[in-house]
């Protein structure tokens, strides 16, 4: 049960990292086609 517990403190600390990742990877490259 404890590392269950664990694992899903890590998922939802993970998946919101996860999104504004690729959040934030996206508008790189927006910004990179837009500059070039």
């Amino acid at each position: 049960m404890v590392n269950l517990n664990i694992i899903g403190r890590l998922l939802f600390i993970a998946l919101p990292c996860m999104m504004y990742y690729t959040r934030f990877s996206f508008l790189v490259k927006q910004d990179f086609r837009i500059l070039l």
